[in-house]
């Protein structure tokens, strides 16, 4: 009797070892629940005036929120720390975030929300119509923006990566920059922010048209994915969608 209860115990322990090895070996959930949202202050697409949040891809965002009945409320963070949190973190979502080679396996892609394009900004008097003209220029641009590796690839060596697109846009204002590299919708929003006419801006080459994504961290799970897709098909089904787009032409 007391052989098979040892025996017995003992069989109970081996089961209970190998159940935690395989949940080591397994995803610890399924389903995270819904993302918690991030972002950096990049206007008009996404930004913060008086406390309020407000910009083209949030209030995207916002009606996409609304269908599935949650907050769309971002925690705002510098860009690059932001995307070092949403691709080594767990469970964010992070706008804007254009899809490249580069990224393409750092993150999860929830949904694309708008598009844009990134181009060369110069004041008047310098040409901008291709990178040979600027190589030995001095270009600002944001810290972690796709556009970093392209002017890397097209000789463009000397290059400022600025902690925000303000400091990117003051650089150009007085001198410190030769070539703003920015989305041709966000430039002269922040450069009227900073006190500045965006009249006097030159647009020159296009670097990347690019798709804006809500992206994820590595482990957000399939079901939020379907989600967020679902709910971006009614906004457009809706007219929602078009809506917003039509008050920020």
């Amino acid at each position: 009797m007391l052989h098979r209860f040892r025996r017995s115990a003992v069989l109970r322990t081996s089961l209970a070892f190998a159940l935690v090895l395989l949940a080591g070996a397994l995803p610890l959930r399924a389903d995270g629940g819904a993302v918690k949202l991030i972002g950096g202050d990049i206007p008009p697409i996404i930004t913060e005036i008086d406390g309020r949040q407000t910009g083209v891809g949030l209030e995207i965002i916002a009606a996409m929120c609304q269908v599935m009945k949650r907050s769309p409320q971002f925690e705002f963070r510098p860009w690059k720390r932001a995307i070092e949190d949403a691709k080594t973190g767990s469970n964010f979502g992070i706008f804007p975030v254009s899809r490249t080679p580069e990224r393409e396996k750092q993150f999860t892609w929830l949904v694309s929300v708008m598009q844009s394009q990134i181009v060369l900004i110069a004041r008047p008097g310098i040409d901008i119509s291709n990178f040979v003209q600027v190589a030995d220029k001095r270009v600002g641009v944001l810290r972690g923006s796709p556009a970093e590796p392209i002017l890397k690839r097209n000789g463009l060596l000397n290059v400022e990566a600025g902690v925000d697109e303000d400091t990117n846009a003051r650089k150009l204002a007085t001198g410190r920059i030769d070539i703003w590299v920015a989305t041709s919708i966000v430039a002269p929003v922040v450069y009227r922010r900073v006190g500045y006419d965006p009249r006097e801006l030159r647009y020159g080459a296009a670097l990347l048209d690019q798709d804006l994504f809500l992206a994820g961290s590595p482990d957000v799970s399939q079901i939020e994915i379907k989600q967020w897709r679902g709910a971006m098909e009614v906004i457009r089904k809706n007219g929602t969608y078009q809506r917003i787009l039509d008050r920020y032409k």
